[in-house]
């Protein structure tokens, strides 16, 4: 951490005490010469000085170690060839001093590109987040209308059509919600101690009205830090996926445990399953390629859902973990680690197994 000047004046204290020092010690002058060398390198280093301050100081202490040990040569206390460090040390700090201002400069820069890049990325979030509302309210109303016509008596045609057009309604809802989605799961929220199992059940309830799936669910979470933006975003996106790959009547399991430091969020499907590079793609860390999808056939669309998963589990210290589930289909896992430091007086709820029926 910078300090921004407040170790100038020590080091002034500190340089005035090493030249006392190697006065009041004749013939052990270079033991104080070089302390002061070293502070003035450990000062410059962790403060922050300017051009002509560092320049200054590095002059006014040459000068005045220099007259110390040029009077002890000329008294003969020490050879002259001890004063070649005078010259030798100047540079040697000048060197130092040098270094420790290009890195600086280095540091200013690229902190202020950082800033104008976090400036730009919050407009842009600001804009789709506008621009995502906004499309929800006008595309609800459009919805209701649509059904409103289609229980009217219209000729056959004209049903087909209106449902034509409910499809593309709710396929751009489903747009909208991904995108905003994507924007929940790069926030940084905070975290909240969360009864997860009734949050889990509530996201399933939700979904069990939408489509027809053999819906289940095995929760024994209890209370856990999370946010509640960040879980609902993650596993809409994977309950979406497992609807994308059933069929109705096929199944689709929302499950979570503890597990010592760590708690399990995750849905299974009774689909096709993963193939084996898919599996380990999404098992791979993100560094290499963070933006690539993660899975990309035609059920995939963007193949992005399960890229914006793994980067908000990510971003909350967890990983994510695909394999084959014991229904036969795919199955995703959310690893995150557990915080209990204020959950001591938090009551866990006990084991649940409540598997919903048919939807």
């Amino acid at each position: 951490m910078k300090l921004e000047g407040r170790l100038f004046w020590p080091f002034i204290a500190w340089a005035l005490l090493c030249i006392v020092a190697m006065f009041l010690l004749p013939g052990q002058e270079t033991i104080p010469y070089h302390l002061g060398y070293a502070g003035l390198g450990l000062a410059a280093g962790f403060d922050v000085w300017s051009h002509r301050r560092s320049v200054l100081t590095l002059g006014g202490y040459t000068l005045g170690t220099g007259a110390v040990l040029v009077s002890r040569a000329a008294d003969g206390v020490i050879a002259w060839e001890e004063t070649t460090e005078i010259p030798l040390m100047a540079i040697l700090l000048m060197l130092v001093l040098w270094h420790i201002g290009r890195r600086n400069l280095a540091i200013t820069r690229v902190s202020r590109l950082l800033e104008r890049d976090q400036a730009q990325m919050a407009r842009r979030e600001r804009l789709v987040r506008t621009v995502s509302h906004e499309m929800r309210t006008p595309l609800a109303i459009a919805g209701g209308y649509v059904d409103l016509l289609r229980g009217q008596q219209l000729p056959p045609a004209a049903h087909d059509d209106l449902g034509i057009v409910r499809e593309e309604l709710d396929r751009s809802s489903r747009a909208v919600d991904r995108l905003l989605r994507l924007i929940r799961s790069h926030e940084n929220l905070p975290l909240m101690p969360i009864e997860l199992d009734e949050m889990l059940r509530g996201i399933l309830e939700r979904w069990r009205v939408v489509a027809d799936r053999n819906w289940r669910i095995e929760t024994s979470l209890g209370i856990q830090k999370a946010n509640a933006d960040r879980v609902h975003a993650c596993v809409d996106t994977l309950i979406e996926n497992a609807l994308r790959y059933t069929e109705p009547g096929d199944v689709v399991r929302v499950f979570g445990w503890v597990e010592h430091d760590k708690y399990v969020i995750g849905v299974a499907d009774s689909g096709p399953g993963f193939t084996a590079d898919q599996v380990s793609s999404i098992n791979a860390a993100s560094t290499d390629m963070p933006d690539a999808p993660l899975v990309s056939d035609p059920r995939s669309q963007t193949g992005l859902g399960l890229s914006l998963v793994r980067d908000a589990v990510e971003w909350r210290g967890g990983r994510i973990v695909a394999r084959r589930g014991r229904e036969g289909g795919a199955e995703v896992r959310l690893v995150c680690p557990r915080e209990t430091t204020h959950l001591a007086s938090a009551l866990v709820r006990p084991n649940a197994l409540s598997p919903l029926g048919v939807g």
